[in-house]
């Protein structure tokens, strides 16, 4: 299970996409307006490196430490709307 930050847990859905779209577009140097919850991650360029790179800048952007980091179509996470509600979940104590 992740840990979180006491501070940062209850971060509310608007917030997680929010941070999901800021990290993206950081990470990929996109468009923040390709960043779109229907856009595949694949498309938008996440490749291995940058699971790795996304995975770090969100775990600081909300204050949780994930134990593993698995590519994204492992855990079922082809969109960035698919992204956005595995954080969530994450963030509220599901999830992997």
């Amino acid at each position: 299970m992740p840990e979180l930050s006491p501070e940062r847990t209850h971060a509310g859905p608007a917030a997680v996409s929010d941070a999901v779209h800021r990290v993206l577009a950081q990470t990929l140097g996109v468009d923040p307006a390709r960043i779109r919850p229907e856009a595949r991650l694949e498309d938008l360029g996440v490749d291995s490196l940058k699971t790795i790179e996304m995975n770090v800048a969100l775990e600081e952007e909300l204050g949780f430490t994930s134990p593993e980091v698995a590519r994204p179509d492992e855990l079922g996470i082809v969109t960035v709307g698919d992204l956005v509600r595995h954080v969530s979940l994450v963030l509220d104590g599901g999830g992997r």
